[in-house]
């Protein structure tokens, strides 16, 4: 209703969600999030991890990036 108010089409605007990156999650489980947002009509994630350091913070996106993308 908000976009018809202001004449806008609501195919134009991109969904996003912010996701938190728990170390220990299992990749399928992720993954299985990620895919259920996107059919909700999500396009857009924002990774949010609260790491201890920086080396922490690494391994938890290159974690990710092997284990849970491939599975998308």
């Amino acid at each position: 209703q908000a976009c018809r108010d202001v004449g806008r089409d609501p195919a134009t605007l991109t969904v996003s969600v912010r996701l938190g990156l728990p170390a220990r999650r299992p990749a399928p489980e992720t993954a299985a999030e990620l895919k259920a947002l996107a059919d909700l009509g999500v396009r857009h994630v924002v990774l949010e991890a609260r790491p201890r350091g920086l080396d922490e913070l690494a391994a938890l996106y290159e974690r990710f990036a092997s284990e849970v993308r491939p599975r998308l």
